[in-house]
């Protein structure tokens, strides 16, 4: 015989993963649920029970019990106090928290493929942006961020929010302070690109008027 599967509701959103907390804030902005398919997805988001188990075989009383809980859940603030190293599916994270190392680390494309990305629903976005924040720890060499991102854009939907909340809300803030000088590079870059096409161009009508 199948045991039941246990209910029980975590008490603060920082026990939530990346993924979970996703659904969840999919859930409380899809305006065509109604109360009930509401409550009853966000408990089987935060709690992992399949939903059709929820309908068919808890009793109404409990299912209230449990939708309050899931409304105190939501009452909860997540933590705005960064942390330097995480674990992730065994694996050890440091946060890039200083201007110094988004300038040494962060490539202008990187840069800008985070702006983007975050421009509109920032929440959607968070696993695709974790990897650009953090870099696997090593204790020897430099960080790097991964190569692979499409692999850690899977792996960080299982972090916690409680580990990467604090450090996403404190490297928007540092980012926003390095943006002037993300954009006086990319001027520069740019002025660059633009004196070699000048000096390329110039070259080929000296050789087209000396030809013959």
């Amino acid at each position: 015989m199948a045991r039941s599967p246990k209910i029980k509701v975590p008490d603060h959103l920082d026990k939530l993963t990346v993924a979970q907390f996703q659904n969840c804030h999919e859930h409380n902005n899809n305006t065509s649920l109604d109360i009930l398919d509401r409550n009853l997805l966000l408990l089987a988001e935060v709690t992992g029970v399949p939903i059709d188990y929820l309908e068919t075989k808890v009793e109404t009383k409990k299912l209230k019990l449990y939708f309050a809980q899931v409304g105190s859940l939501f009452q909860t603030e997540l933590s705005k106090k960064p942390k330097r190293f995480i674990r992730v599916q065994g694996k050890v994270y440091q946060a890039i928290q200083l201007a110094s190392e988004l300038r040494d680390l962060m490539s202008t494309d990187q840069f800008c493929t985070y702006s983007e990305l975050t421009k509109n629903d920032p929440i959607k976005a968070m696993h695709l942006v974790l990897p650009l924040m953090y870099c696997k720890y090593s204790l020897f060499g430099k960080p790097v961020i991964g190569k692979n991102q499409s692999t850690l854009q899977e792996i960080f939907k299982h972090a916690k929010m409680g580990d990467i909340s604090g450090t996403a809300f404190f490297f928007e803030t540092q980012l926003q302070a390095f943006m002037p000088v993300l954009q006086e590079m990319n001027d520069q870059a740019m002025k660059t690109i633009n004196q070699h096409l000048q000096e390329i161009t110039h070259g080929e009508d000296f050789t087209n008027s000396t030809v013959g």
